[in-house]
């Protein structure tokens, strides 16, 4: 009605296409969702990609439960397809879930990131990378010297964890 009212959307075709209101609630306000969601998605890309995987472990459920989904569930049935192709496993684990998802608002937490559980070592150390580079509010100097390393190795790692 404020388009209408400012001019920017025509009266006649507001009331040609609102035959009925449907009001549904961000992800992010529906979360008891999500697990069903993920398990849907699961037996999608399992059918589609010939793919056996059977479940996700508590900590990437946590993760997930965790995450504010500013894409809604497009982006949660994206995050499952990737973690489906890329998956050699019958259980999803953190280690499997991609790296902008790790933490609410697409912010890393390493408290939520076990070292003790498989992954690769780029992604470890990207993880670490991005943890330190939050600490220090972005600024890259500080960062690189905290880790001991260039700034230009710091742009290539974080280069790397985006092209994954």
């Amino acid at each position: 009605m404020e388009e209408i009212k400012e001019g920017r959307f025509r009266e006649d075709l507001y009331y040609r296409l609102n035959v009925i209101c449907i009001s549904v609630p961000p992800l992010r306000e529906r979360r008891d969702d999500i697990p069903l969601l993920v398990n849907h998605f699961i037996n999608d890309y399992n059918k589609m990609l010939n793919k056996n995987i059977r479940n996700y472990d508590d900590k990437a459920l946590a993760v997930l439960l965790d995450y504010d989904w500013p894409g809604n569930i497009r982006e949660l049935r994206n995050v499952i397809e990737r973690t489906a192709l890329l998956s050699n496993s019958e259980l999803i684990t953190t280690a499997d879930i991609p790296l902008e998802i790790a933490g609410t608002n697409g912010k890393l937490n390493m408290a939520k990131i076990n070292v003790l559980d498989p992954m690769p070592l780029d992604r470890l150390i990207n993880l670490y990378t991005k943890n330190i580079l939050s600490r220090y509010k972005n600024n890259k100097t500080k960062a690189a010297s905290t880790l001991g390393i260039t700034r230009q190795r710091l742009r290539r790692i974080l280069n790397a964890s985006q092209t994954k």
